[in-house]
């Protein structure tokens, strides 16, 4: 009896450290299962982080090559001095830039009047008697200060840019030349209160040029602006009211002609919309500006009429670069290139905007670090009838760039660019100027 109850015994326990050890088991499972799965999350977890990275990357090469378009310095330069406080800090930087150009029909880039934009693309027909040019300068040379300062635990910035296109200067024997300010503006909590580019203007839409004036369709043009940014999911948002000016008002017909030229009440009116995304980056943006008539002579006019111009450009990352469209159309006059457009034009005591549009496309390479290249295309068009763009007036403007930048040591960058320049009259005269450009440029 004693032998089956030990029997007994040793089965019950063997059952009982059997399901002891298949529960442990199944406990290990479950843990191992819970283990795989945690492992999977992390996988995915990472996956969508590298592609996000990714993602970045691609935003962040657009957003380089528009800070590099902007501020003409390199991504992270220190600057000369860069000191920062508990509440305050100062940088000072800028760079020495030389200019060597040769174009054909003998403008060049002249030191004494600085024409370092090749001179069609301000409406200036050349001469075409006369024989290929050499000219070289500094002038484009550049100082910057910055500051910034905690106010009730906003930033409080301020930046002065200086640059060496002033008046006077010869090249006989000093080659001496005027300081000019180029930007001098004050930022706090999305105001900006100062001179800088024009709001209209998205550095999105230029490239990395070597010629000082950009392409045909630039909005090139800074002024002083009262603007506000704002910010929401994917973008911004600016509106701005700036400095208002005719620059030129042609007499069409009649005898009256505009020669009070800051006649303006209203300031010109900008908003513009920023989108940003994995896909690149894209603007809207819209002009409207008050044309002015009073003349106050006998038999003079006084009228007046509003103008508006739209702009719209888009940049999206494509191989080892990116691609940047912009298209403008509208009253645009001296915000488009340099200037070969006139603002408005004056009809039998009547003024009136004066239409015109462009189109540019740009491509900007990186063929492998310190080494890139950009490649732009602009054509801009009257969109006055004969009667109004007289047969010696501008009718088209174009222009074809292609270039090389190097970087063959820290803060140093070489370049050179190949331009060709067009322009078409009235009348349906063609001019096509080339021009070879070489650079260099040391950041500090």
């Amino acid at each position: 009896m004693k032998l089956k109850f030990n029997k007994l015994a040793g089965a019950v326990s063997l059952i009982l450290l059997s399901t002891s050890v298949y529960a442990q088991q199944d406990e290990k499972i479950e843990s191992l299962e819970q283990q795989i799965e945690a492992l999977q999350r992390s996988l995915e977890s990472l996956k969508q982080e590298q592609q996000g990275i990714k993602e970045e990357q691609k935003q962040t090469k657009v957003d380089i090559e528009e800070v590099k378009a902007k501020s003409l310095l390199p991504e992270g330069s220190p600057g000369l001095l860069n000191t920062v406080g508990e509440k305050a800090g100062v940088r000072i930087s800028g760079f020495v830039h030389l200019d060597a150009g040769v174009i054909e029909n003998g403008a060049g880039i002249n030191n004494t009047n600085f024409s370092i934009y090749a001179p069609v693309l301000n409406g200036t027909v050349v001469n075409t008697d006369k024989n290929d040019t050499l000219d070289m300068s500094i002038r484009r040379s550049r100082l910057n200060f910055d500051t910034n300062h905690t106010v009730n635990d906003k930033t409080l910035k301020t930046h002065v840019e200086l640059d060496m296109i002033g008046d006077g200067g010869n090249e006989s024997f000093t080659n001496g030349y005027d300081a000019r300010i180029r930007q001098a503006y004050a930022t706090y909590d999305g105001w900006l209160v100062g001179q800088s580019f024009t709001t209209f203007l998205n550095f999105a839409s230029l490239g990395e040029l070597a010629n000082f004036g950009q392409h045909a369709n630039a909005l090139f043009i800074r002024q002083v602006m009262v603007r506000y940014t704002g910010q929401f999911d994917g973008g911004s948002w600016s509106v701005a009211a700036e400095n208002p000016y005719e620059n030129n008002v042609i007499t069409v017909a009649g005898s009256v002609t505009d020669s009070n030229r800051d006649d303006q009440l209203f300031p010109d009116l900008v908003g513009r919309v920023d989108f940003k995304g994995d896909w690149g980056t894209a603007s809207l943006a819209t002009l409207v500006r008050k044309f002015e008539l009073d003349v106050p002579t006998p038999g003079g006019a006084d009228d007046s009429a509003w103008g508006s111009a739209v702009s719209a450009v888009a940049r999206i990352p494509v191989f080892s670069g990116s691609i940047g469209m912009q298209v403008n159309y509208g009253a645009l006059g001296r915000y488009l290139e340099l200037g070969p457009y006139p603002d408005a034009y004056v009809e039998d005591g009547e003024i009136k905007p004066y239409i015109t549009a462009g189109f540019s496309a740009i491509y900007s390479h990186t063929w492998r670090k310190g080494l890139r290249s950009t490649f732009a295309y602009a054509i801009t068009d009257s969109q006055e009838d004969s009667n109004v763009n007289l047969p010696t007036a501008i009718d088209k403007t174009s222009s074809v760039q292609a270039n090389v930048f190097w970087d063959p040591m820290e803060r140093t960058t070489l370049g050179l660019e190949y331009g060709l320049y067009g322009i078409e009259l009235g009348n349906g005269t063609k001019q096509n100027v080339y021009r070879w450009q070489a650079t260099a440029q040391f950041n500090f």
